[in-house]
């Protein structure tokens, strides 16, 4: 960033709540009132979890209750506990893709800390300053497209973008996902 680049940020699933995060202070705007060059210019949340308000935990975006494809430890808001996706995650996740390329994709997903669905965050998509956009996925299994589509239009000049794809968008309809960054670049 200190060299001036400038940069566009994509945020996929729960990448939402950490890369929405990571722009608090660094965006081009904020870098340029300190007499830095570059920074995030724009974010393009991909079924990602763009919250609308701080103080919320991802668990409380999701009503509650946890996924069917995620195995969590009871019970909830404990620290330091692992959980992982199960195996109807494969489905969820890459319903649209070839079984064999799926299960690929699938070997890949790793445990992850439950905290990471139980801790209220302290910046949200609403304090953003930078052009934000929402790409629903509308066969997404892992991530319902109404509770995407809720997250997106409860923020406040919020694009939204649709393609029919499953959770996975950049691996079932990479030419979809490139449109849509290269309109976010011009």
């Amino acid at each position: 960033m200190d060299n001036g680049r400038e940069f566009l940020i994509l945020c996929h699933s729960y990448g939402g709540i950490p890369g929405c995060a990571a722009t608090d202070g660094f965006t081009v705007e904020e870098r340029k009132n300190s007499g830095k060059k570059g920074g995030f210019r724009a974010i393009l949340f991909i079924a990602a979890f763009a919250m609308p308000r701080t103080g919320m935990d991802l668990l409380q975006s999701l009503k509650g209750r946890y996924p069917s494809w995620m195995t969590p430890h009871e019970p909830f808001y404990q620290k330091n506990i692992t959980c992982c996706v199960n195996d109807k995650g494969k489905h969820c996740f890459y319903n649209d893709l070839p079984d064999d390329i799926a299960q690929q994709y699938f070997n890949s997903v790793v445990p992850f800390s439950q905290d990471a669905f139980e801790t209220p965050i302290d910046f949200a998509a609403s304090d953003l300053t930078i052009p934000r956009t929402f790409l629903i996925c509308e066969n997404d299994l892992a991530f319902p497209p109404s509770v995407q589509e809720e997250l997106a239009t409860s923020i406040l000049d919020m694009k939204i973008e649709r393609c029919s794809a499953g959770h996975s968008p950049f691996a079932s309809q990479p030419d979809r996902v490139i449109e849509i960054v290269k309109g976010l670049l011009d």
